[in-house]
């Protein structure tokens, strides 16, 4: 209960200004406000600084409540365009159209590359099928003529020489079953092939290949050494001098020796394979009706770079 302190007016006691009763927020009790203070409360001084004076607290949570105002307002209306969320019933189209072009395009490639996946293993399996097809198709072939004991006849050579050195072989394969395919040529490779003098193919001779003659017979072709037969050479040299137009060279014609037979369509075959030591093969070569092949060298003279003394025959 509160008791009333201030005297009335009738009293005769004026020598103190009025009081007023008030009640304090902080202290919770009452107490007397005087007059001035009165005055002071209605019209409160200026304070110092916000941030030291008594509202400092209440300045601080307005400015909290404003920027959260602020952040609520233009937040949501920047940050709308750029990330997929909901603002006012609206969404961001934008980044979800590109989002969405992103996924079709990862969907398309990822179709595309099970689809080469795919070809690529389909493409395996069938060389896979293909060579394991093959090797038992050799494997088969390969018994089927050991079975039936193909072999080589006598070698024949031929008549002319195909080059310096080199002569033309054939024969026939022996014991070859009329219904084998490629005309028997897999198996004419594949045999081995030995000359009268018991040395391989691999030593001597070159495989050229194989036909049918027109008896149905599979005939081998080579091309075998023959340093006897073949080798011809180069004799009676002569010198006819400088020549006119080609200043610093002298021509070295030489006769073709040994050659088998004499006239034959290998004769300038023979002639431009067979070399003269330490000139090489012949520049050019010319057949005569009663002297045979001949070879002609234009041979460097420094002798012949004066064309004043350049001699014609």
């Amino acid at each position: 209960m509160v008791q009333n302190d201030v005297p009335h007016p009738s009293s005769g006691r004026h020598s103190e200004p009025p009081q007023r009763l008030t009640t304090s927020r902080r202290t919770k009790r009452m107490r007397v406000i005087s007059a001035p203070e009165l005055v002071n409360e209605r019209n409160p001084p200026v304070q110092e600084s916000p941030a030291t004076g008594p509202n400092s607290s209440v300045s601080g949570f307005a400015v909290l409540v404003l920027a959260a105002v602020i952040a609520g307002v233009v937040f949501p209306f920047t940050t709308s365009n750029l990330i997929p969320s909901v603002f006012n019933g609206k969404k961001a189209p934008i980044l979800e159209k590109s989002c969405f072009q992103a996924e079709l395009q990862m969907a398309a490639f990822e179709a595309e590359k099970a689809k080469i996946i795919e070809w690529v293993e389909t493409q395996k399996h069938w060389l896979d099928e293909r060579e394991r097809a093959v090797r038992y198709a050799e494997r088969r072939d390969r018994e089927r003529r050991m079975k039936a004991m193909v072999y080589w006849s006598i070698p024949k050579k031929d008549e002319a020489c195909m080059a310096w050195k080199w002569r033309g072989v054939t024969a026939e394969l022996m014991n070859v079953p009329e219904d084998v395919a490629m005309d028997g040529r897999e198996w004419c490779k594949e045999t081995p092939f030995k000359l009268g003098d018991g040395r391989e193919n691999s030593t001597n001779c070159e495989y050229v290949g194989c036909e049918r003659d027109s008896e149905n017979n599979v005939i081998g072709h080579w091309t075998c050494t023959d340093e006897i037969y073949c080798n011809t050479w180069w004799k009676d040299y002569t010198n006819d001098g400088c020549q006119k137009g080609r200043p610093g060279h002298r021509l070295i014609t030489m006769q073709l020796a040994d050659l088998h037979p004499l006239y034959h369509s290998a004769a300038y075959e023979m002639c431009r394979t067979t070399p003269w030591p330490g000139h090489g093969t012949p520049d050019a070569c010319e057949w005569t009706m009663f002297a045979g092949m001949w070879g002609k060298w234009f041979v460097e003279d420094e002798s012949c770079r004066v064309l004043d003394l350049v001699k014609v025959k």
